[in-house]
């Protein structure tokens, strides 16, 4: 792969006759990845690394140490056996059905 600037944020990859855009000030690529994982993607790994960036600066909070530890800080308590469950009649007779479409997958 190779980087081409445009702008100072805006730039070109070349990854095998493929041609990616990535701005690193929206945190975006062309092929997806960026934004939608929240990480530097292997065209936006690329940028920062010509630009010697950290690519931590450009990851979502939630992979980050701070958040990862704040997930455990609430304390999750387990259920009691399901035969000790008070389940409210208007819960148990409810009827749950299927979805009416199907996924991608199921067709």
């Amino acid at each position: 792969m190779y980087v081409v600037p445009s702008t100072e944020y805006l730039h070109t990859v070349n990854d095998e006759g493929r041609h990616y855009t990535v701005c690193l000030l929206e945190k975006k690529c062309s092929c997806g990845r960026f934004q939608i994982d929240e990480l530097p993607c292997p065209h936006a790994w690329d940028v920062l690394k010509s630009k010697f960036l950290m690519p931590e600066d450009y990851c979502s909070n939630y992979y980050k140490p701070k958040s990862v530890v704040m997930t455990y800080e609430v304390l999750v308590y387990p259920l009691p056996d399901r035969k000790e469950w008070n389940i409210p009649a208007h819960v148990a007779d409810e009827v749950v059905l299927p979805p009416k479409w199907k996924t991608k997958e199921e067709a």
